[in-house]
């Protein structure tokens, strides 16, 4: 059998909160971060007048690495604010421990 101590148990919690807050950033807010990207991006725009300059105007990988980091850096950030935000609860309940013992 498997036994687990609990930083592999987070460390398994937290990839998984990031993979699906990933792909529901990604399905929810996929094509406005597009857009954002396309209209605010500095660096999105210096390619653009590079691939120009060159006359080649090869695809655009440069908005597809800025979506991908921007949609992990989201998703990171939500899969650590989850929990951090589940053991301030599990600590806070820490004390009324023995009620939720006597409940089951």
């Amino acid at each position: 059998m498997l036994t687990l101590s609990g930083a592999a148990r987070t460390l398994i919690v937290w990839i998984t909160l990031f993979f699906i807050f990933s792909a529901l950033v990604l399905l929810q807010y996929g094509m406005l971060l597009v857009k954002f990207l396309m209209s605010h991006s500095s660096f999105y725009a210096w390619d653009l007048a590079m691939r120009t300059l060159q006359g080649d105007m090869m695809p655009a990988g440069v908005i597809t690495m800025l979506l991908m980091l921007s949609i992990l850096a989201i998703g990171s950030a939500l899969a650590t604010a989850a929990l951090y935000l589940w053991n301030g609860v599990i600590s806070l309940a820490g004390p009324f421990g023995h009620i939720a013992q006597s409940l089951r």
